[in-house]
């Protein structure tokens, strides 16, 4: 017995010791509903990275616009207190298997997104799409989620149809940090 440990019963009569977890993991059911485990989820993501620029500053264009795979900025962390993910150029490396979801933000055109793994050379999956209209001039926001191993290398890719100079998003030049894409990660433990 430590200082923290958890008891539960399993069975009639039958104490169980669950010894205390680390830190960012939850105390939940396991798959069967069977016994307490500690595990990942149920709060903040572990980290968050997006493509931020300077007020003012638009998210870019949409070229090539043929419906080619085309690398999305992915440029600051906003939240990695266990330094649980690794950035440079784009590509991101968790430290461990996790979920990640994206959202990528899009004006005048219909856009998708992907998450691509580096370090394969494999699509790993791809969001749900949507369409922004130029008549009248709409944004759109591409979402999307999957699993991802640790150790690997992933960036986050985008494709349309249509090339548009602000199509990647329109600054607003409030004074604030402009952001057109956000990447979410929960690790396991």
């Amino acid at each position: 017995m430590a200082a923290g440990d958890l008891f539960y019963a399993s069975g009639p009569k039958v104490l169980t010791r669950l010894p205390k977890g680390a830190a960012r993991r939850t105390l939940r059911m396991n798959v069967g509903a069977t016994v307490p485990e500690w595990g990942g989820g149920n709060g903040p993501a572990d980290a968050v990275l997006e493509d931020q620029k300077p007020s003012g500053t638009g998210g870019g264009s949409s070229a090539p616009g043929n419906g080619a795979w085309a690398i999305h900025t992915l440029n600051t962390k906003v939240r990695d207190p266990y330094s649980l993910v690794a950035l440079a150029s784009n590509v991101f490396t968790p430290a461990a298997d996790g979920w990640v979801e994206w959202q990528v933000g899009a004006y005048a055109i219909p856009i998708q997104a992907r998450l691509y793994d580096v370090t394969a050379g494999a699509e790993v999956a791809t969001g749900i799409g949507t369409v922004g209209n130029n008549s009248p001039d709409s944004g759109s926001m591409a979402v999307g989620g999957a699993v991802v191993i640790g150790g690997h290398a992933y960036r986050l890719e985008y494709r349309t149809s249509a090339t548009n100079s602000e199509g990647l998003g329109i600054a607003f030049g409030f004074g604030s940090i402009e952001v057109y894409a956000r990447l979410k990660y929960w690790g396991d433990a």
